[in-house]
């Protein structure tokens, strides 16, 4: 069968020029319509530019963030109408001639400007700046508010010696990163608040390090530990394990995590979730606005959703 508007015609019912108005997400189409006609674009594979979105990510290999969020991302644009195609930032420059509608991208940095050289159509930019350019917003978590959650609850719980393990901590790497900047910047602000020390930093490049690391920490009197990243928490709570550090009786955990990664520790651990399903229907719907009728936009932040675990408790040396 033949992948043609005439193709999805003659099964609809519908003039070619409905059939193509439905496909380009125009407001003058019923749903009922609409929903028929995408539907039977399914059924033969049709994808028109007019229906592509484009979205770039820092490579295509699974990762606990990418794993979360793009489930959520490409059904909110399946939901509307769009065909999610993917691709890795090295190869943006190979696609730039292809008919897309939009683009979205995860990229920690680095696109905006590319992008505002070589293209005018809208891109929505996910945790990361979208820097204010022509058709480019961004849509991001609250990092700073999640890591202040984290720190002040631990506080609360009478740690005075916490400290933060994850990638992405070393000062002069963290402009590459800015949501890892935010989180610890802002960890670093509580504990000064508190008349704390806030220097109590592991910062690990490898994985293969964690142990040694989290042992650093240990060593350095750290009751209570935060995973400065989605990953981090999984790699804390097995260093801790191999260590024999019992948690939370030991010392208290907390994170940022992800849903899958939740059930694969243990105990499960207390911290913060980005919200990614609100994440995805943010970002579609600010991509939405900007195809549909240009309507103003603007950037959006996120707060993460807490999660109380089994990780944390109080602190026992100040019992004593």
């Amino acid at each position: 069968m033949k992948r043609s508007l005439k193709t999805i015609s003659e099964m609809t019912g519908y003039s070619t020029a409905t059939v193509s108005r439905a496909l380009a997400n125009a407001e003058n189409v019923r749903d009922e319509v609409r929903k028929k006609i995408l539907l039977a674009a399914r059924r033969i594979g049709y994808v028109s530019g007019a229906s592509r979105v484009l979205v770039i990510g820092e490579m295509l290999a699974p990762s606990m963030y990418y794993e979360e969020m793009l489930g959520p991302l490409a059904d909110e644009l399946y939901r509307v109408g769009f065909c999610a195609e993917f691709i890795a930032k090295r190869d943006v420059p190979h696609v730039l001639d292809r008919n897309f509608r939009g683009a979205v991208s995860l990229l920690r940095k680095g696109i905006e400007k590319y992008w505002g050289k070589h293209q005018d159509i809208p891109l929505v930019c996910i945790n990361s700046f979208a820097l204010h350019l022509h058709n480019i917003y961004s849509v991001q978590t609250d990092d700073a508010a999640g890591s202040r959650y984290m720190a002040e609850s631990l506080i609360r719980l009478g740690h005075e010696k916490i400290g933060i393990y994850g990638e992405s901590l070393e000062r002069e790497l963290l402009p590459e990163s800015f949501y890892y900047l935010k989180r610890l910047e802002a960890f670093s602000q509580v504990m000064r608040e508190h008349g704390l020390p806030d220097d109590l930093c592991a910062a690990r490049r490898d994985p293969k390090e964690s142990v040694m690391l989290v042992k650093s920490l240990l060593d350095r009197g750290c009751t209570a530990i935060i995973g400065n990243g989605e990953s981090s928490g999984m790699e804390l709570v097995t260093a801790l394990h191999v260590l024999g550090v019992r948690i939370p009786e030991d010392v208290s955990v907390m994170s940022w995590i992800t849903h899958q990664g939740a059930h694969l520790m243990y105990p499960p651990v207390s911290g913060v979730i980005q919200d990614f399903s609100a994440l995805a229907r943010h970002a579609v719907s600010m991509l939405q606005c900007q195809i549909g009728e240009g309507t103003p936009v603007s950037d959006i932040v996120l707060p993460p959703i807490q999660v109380a675990g089994a990780s944390v408790g109080r602190c026992r040396k100040n019992d004593q």
